[in-house]
């Protein structure tokens, strides 16, 4: 999995490169603007974006990169024009810390199996490995867990 400043990179050389990523990438921004109270927040003076998980995993005190922002938008833009559909998947329980390697392949295991047995969202399989950076485990589909 490509860490998330070589993403960044990529989207930095396709706004310059791509007209037509980039009005449209900027258009996305504009939901943004247009429904604030749904989409950002502001909590002690620091920008809040629900699910931005959508996207990437921005940690408490990460800041968030304007192209975050932007991928951000552009799946908000689908998802409040009814073009993208998300789902969440519940787990049993709370996820551990990174270094808890165990028992967070515990949780995702019997995610998987919950899943499976119910025949529910198509899930294959799942690890943990931890670590400090950005892919520290899956979550395997056998169909598109998100559809457009």
């Amino acid at each position: 999995m490509p860490l998330r400043h070589d993403y960044r990179t990529v989207i930095n050389r396709t706004l310059k490169d791509d007209s037509t990523y980039r009005k449209y990438a900027l258009g996305a921004l504009e939901v943004l603007d247009q429904k604030p109270s749904l989409i950002v927040k502001f909590e002690n003076g620091e920008l809040k974006i629900p699910f931005i998980d959508i996207y990437c995993q921005a940690f408490q005190k990460d800041q968030v990169y304007f192209e975050d922002l932007i991928q951000t938008a552009i799946a908000w833009q689908h998802i409040l024009h009814g073009q993208l559909i998300y789902r969440f998947i519940e787990v049993r329980e709370k996820p551990y810390p990174n270094k808890e390697i165990k028992k967070n392949k515990r949780i995702l295991v019997d995610m998987v199996e919950h899943y499976r047995m119910r025949n529910m969202y198509g899930l294959e399989s799942a690890d943990f490995w931890g670590g400090t950076q950005d892919a520290d485990g899956y979550i395997k589909f056998s169909e598109p867990f998100i559809t457009t």
